[in-house]
């Protein structure tokens, strides 16, 4: 195992594909100083982590990714992530509401958050992709409203209710 103290989260986030190459051929897996973390670039080394969540935890910190979304399955061990994966499951299994979703409605609220944008410029991922996520998961997982003062995201995630972004699905009929 190497230490990997130059590479930071926003050369990642700039061009990760010569930075994940370079360490899967040298360095596989390498701790990176400046985000705090371990850095596992080969499929076999992730798959005898996976084997092993008795040894390795989902739920590091710092996290950028919890950071980023939130708690959530990704940055979370038993039992929360448990809880959660139960809940998320059974509308993307086959015959799920998923399939339909995506057929039916996706389309028509993409629509609507682009119609939300501002014309002139706007950050890609905070003006439409994130909330066009998070209104995709709430239509599909059967959560209410974001806009709504009821549960919805905050049963899966505590405090999403001050993060979550305006939601265009009261507009909406789901089918």
């Amino acid at each position: 195992m190497a230490r990997s103290p130059e590479i930071t989260l926003a050369e990642l986030e700039t061009d990760p594909d010569p930075i994940l190459a370079g360490l899967r051929a040298t360095d596989p897996v390498s701790w990176s100083a400046p985000m705090e973390m371990w850095l596992v670039t080969r499929w076999d080394d992730v798959m005898e982590m996976e084997a092993h969540p008795e040894l390795f935890s989902a739920a590091t910190d710092p996290s950028f990714l919890a950071r980023a979304l939130g708690p959530n399955m990704l940055t979370t061990d038993p039992p929360e992530h448990t809880r959660v994966q139960a809940m998320m499951q059974p509308p993307f299994r086959s015959g799920g509401r998923s399939g339909e979703f995506v057929k039916t409605e996706l389309v028509p609220l993409a629509d609507l958050f682009l119609d939300q944008v501002d014309p002139v410029g706007f950050d890609l991922m905070a003006s439409y992709a994130q909330p066009l996520s998070a209104a995709s998961l709430s239509i599909v997982l059967g959560l209410s409203d974001l806009d709504s003062e009821e549960d919805g995201f905050k049963t899966m995630w505590p405090g999403a209710k001050d993060s979550a972004p305006t939601s265009p699905t009261s507009r909406m009929t789901p089918s």
